[in-house]
């Protein structure tokens, strides 16, 4: 089995995750990627199309680098269902827009190195802390 990511000779780093691609729909898995002027988002659920040993995966969603505010690595607190998992949020420039990207913390290291990426494009990042306390949603 080989996989087919969409541009993929222009990623720089890649991490797996959960993304919520569209409104009121659950959370699937999804691998966000990045390069030196875009994220990508793919659906690592299924592929979208199978040629033989070929499992071909398109970017579902595409966010333009100069539209990122800051991203947050945030550590989640109080949440037992979200305990081994952390959060990137994305806030945008221009609109009060959130991109919310979910991952294992089992990938930390993958994710540090994704966030040096993110640096290195010129976004700026910071960690915190959120409470996803059930009071709190």
């Amino acid at each position: 089995m080989k996989l087919s990511l969409d541009e993929y000779d222009k990623v720089l780093a890649i991490v797996p995750g959960l993304f919520q691609f569209n409104e009121n729909e659950m959370f699937t898995q999804a691998a966000l990627a990045i390069t030196e002027d875009e994220l990508f988002l793919y659906d690592d659920n299924a592929p979208a199309q199978i040629m033989g040993e070929v499992y071909h995966y398109p970017i579902l969603k595409r966010i333009k680098l100069d539209d990122i505010a800051m991203a947050l690595d945030e550590k989640i607190v109080r949440n037992i269902q979200l305990s081994e998992m952390g959060r990137l949020n994305f806030l945008m420039e221009e609109t009060d827009e959130n991109i919310l990207f979910y991952y294992y913390l089992s990938d930390k290291k993958d994710i540090q190195d994704f966030i040096k990426e993110l640096a290195n494009c010129g976004i700026k990042t910071k960690k915190r802390k959120v409470d996803l306390s059930p009071e709190n949603l």
